[in-house]
C-alpha cells in the first residue's frame, strides 16, 4: 500500500476510493460476465456511501482483503478466490453496517 493511503486526510480517502473502485472494476471486467459488470455498476452508489464513512484503518483492512483475492486469482484457485471474495464482502458489509449504525 502506498503511504498516502494511510491517515484520515481527504487525499488518503480520495486515493483509497479511486484504487478501491479500480480494483472492483478490474475484477468485474475480467470476469467477462455482463451480469457482474452491471451488478457492480448498480452497486456503485452503495460502495460510494461506504467510502463516505471512511475511517482510519478501513483502507488497510480493505487492501489486505484485496491482496487475498488477488493472490487467489494469481494462484488460479477458484475455491480460494470464492473464499477470499466472500470474506471481503462479509467484512465490507460489517464495516458498512457499523458505519451506518454509529
Amino acid at each position: 500500500m502506498t503511504p498516502s493511503l494511510r491517515g484520515d486526510t481527504y487525499e488518503a480517502y480520495r486515493e483509497f476510493a479511486e484504487l478501491d473502485a479500480a480494483f472492483h472494476n478490474s475484477i468485474a471486467e475480467a470476469s467477462r460476465s455482463p451480469l457482474m459488470v452491471d451488478t457492480l455498476r448498480r452497486f456503485r452508489a452503495h460502495t460510494h456511501g461506504y467510502r463516505l464513512y471512511f475511517r482510519h484503518g478501513i483502507a488497510d483492512q480493505a487492501v489486505e482483503e484485496h491482496q487475498a483475492v488477488l493472490a487467489a486469482i494469481r494462484a488460479k484457485d477458484p475455491e480460494a478466490v470464492a473464499r477470499a471474495m466472500r470474506d471481503h464482502l462479509e467484512a465490507s458489509r460489517s464495516r458498512l453496517k457499523n458505519a451506518y449504525d454509529s
